[in-house]
């Protein structure tokens, strides 16, 4: 687990080089200034705990199961006993993050899943799949519960390609959202998981136990280095002049006017007009 950004001065060159060429390959580079929340390389749980939702579940470090490209294998292992038929539907499991994070710096939330080939799968129009997994944050004292992103009705779909397998997920955070307090001090992050779909004598939610692996989440930090657009200078106040007739009172204009003869106008009344200092 680290819980803060990456910092590779400590490593030999060619060790960093390596270590970035392995996760590359995986899909899972970073830079320096991304944000690492769990790599789950230090054989704890990283701080995650349920927090609400009435479905029985647990959650353990797993040695056995490594997405990378954390210093040591380890993944987080959750299972949840889902049951439509007696209301065990949710569950919603979160960690705190201290100093709060400023997100409003960073653009995507990166975590990778594999679903035991074992687990529930979601029937009729879920297609088989784990379903919805709804990333939310909150301030340090927990108040100001909301989504992360908008993309996907504001969680991500884990489909029937993570059974068995390690699947990689980007999941933008939406700058746009009416909650820019709660993005500017995150310091409380979790997934909730709800599949309440159907019903117990026709369920499309999960009726079993679902068990899955988490592991590598970061948020990936605003590379847009764009230097901002330049200052526009105010040019005053435009007055219209009435349409001079002879030359010599075109030199009065300009000075008057303080701007160059060829930047004068015509408004659309056919009068000339210019820029009037303020």
């Amino acid at each position: 687990m680290t819980l803060n950004k990456k910092q590779f001065a400590w490593f030999r060159p060619a060790v960093a080089a390596l270590a970035f060429t392995w996760a590359a390959c995986q899909g899972q580079a970073q830079t320096a200034n991304d944000y690492i929340v769990n790599q789950f390389d230090n054989g704890t749980t990283g701080g995650w705990a349920g927090n609400y939702g009435n479905a029985p579940y647990t959650i353990e470090f797993d040695p056995n199961e490594d997405r990378g490209p954390g210093l040591s294998p380890g993944a987080l292992k959750v299972t949840i006993n889902f049951s439509i038929c007696s209301n065990n539907i949710q569950r919603d499991w979160e960690r705190s993050i201290s100093p709060a994070l400023d997100l409003t710096k960073y653009t995507k939330l990166h975590f990778s899943v594999k679903v035991d080939p074992s687990s529930s799968h979601l029937s009729d129009w879920g297609g088989g799949a784990l379903g919805n997994l709804r990333p939310h944050i909150r301030k340090s004292d927990w108040s100001g519960d909301s989504n992360l992103g908008s993309d996907g009705g504001g969680a991500q779909w884990v489909g029937t390609d993570a059974y068995g397998q390690w699947v990689d997920y980007a999941y933008n955070i939406d700058q746009t959202l009416a909650n820019l307090p709660v993005r500017q001090a995150m310091g409380v992050w979790g997934f909730d998981m709800w599949s309440g779909w159907g019903n117990c004598a026709a369920p499309i939610g999960h009726t079993n136990t679902v068990t899955f692996w988490i592991d590598n989440i970061w948020f990936e930090f605003n590379t847009n280095t764009a230097p901002p657009p330049p200052p526009v200078l105010s040019r005053g106040i435009r007055r219209i002049i009435p349409r001079l007739r002879d030359d010599r009172s075109l030199g009065a204009v300009d000075s008057l006017c303080r701007v160059p003869l060829h930047e004068h106008s015509s408004d659309d009344e056919g009068r000339d007009s210019c820029w009037w200092p303020r």
